[in-house]
């Protein structure tokens, strides 16, 4: 697999390249600014952008505009938290270092057509008994967020949405986050 990486901190790109190593993504090119985008190819793999002195909504402006008239799957990180939409996904720079690889791998892979952000239907599909409550508290799971993100994010309690993904969890018939895992990500291919 290969990306190119967009950052303004050279430590930081660094910091990527070396993690991208780790799961086996080859790094093609780096660049030092947002005006790099427009020379981004869809099938020149992912891109990756990690702007600290750049103001995150032109961040996502300038991404948002390269994505809908060229496509592509890109991997924005930040200091909030936020879901991703039409092959765009966003990580928290706070994550731990596991989360942030594993959710690296899913935004350059991608998934359905491109978005790597599961949507209902392929979570409902699994079982048609799964709430929308639930598939909301299970996709977003799934995007990295801890139950108490997830809590924060939609204003319910963690107790609330600690028993939706339990009750998910009881219908799909799994008994651990890893199997929870493994049956989502069959589901959505």
């Amino acid at each position: 697999m290969n990306v190119s990486v967009i950052g303004d901190s050279p430590f930081c790109v660094l910091g990527l390249e070396m993690m991208l190593g780790t799961i086996g993504v080859n790094v093609l090119t780096v660049y030092s600014s947002l005006t790099s985008l427009r020379e981004y190819e869809p099938r020149r793999g992912a891109i990756i952008i990690d702007m600290y002195f750049t103001d995150i909504m032109h961040v996502y402006r300038e991404a948002h505009k390269i994505n809908a008239t060229r496509g592509g799957r890109f991997v924005i990180f930040n200091d909030t938290v936020r879901s991703g939409w039409n092959g765009m996904t966003f990580i928290r720079r706070s994550e731990q270092l596991d989360t942030i690889r594993k959710y690296l791998l899913q935004g350059i892979v991608g998934g359905r057509n491109g978005n790597s952000i599961p949507n209902d239907r392929p979570v409902m599909e699994i079982d048609s008994n799964i709430t929308r409550s639930e598939a909301f508290v299970l996709r977003a799971w799934l995007r990295g967020q801890t139950v108490t993100d997830i809590a924060r994010l939609s204003n319910r309690s963690v107790k609330t949405i600690s028993s939706q993904k339990r009750s998910a969890m009881k219908k799909l018939k799994v008994s651990n986050n890893c199997e929870l895992y493994g049956k989502l990500s069959k589901g959505q291919g």
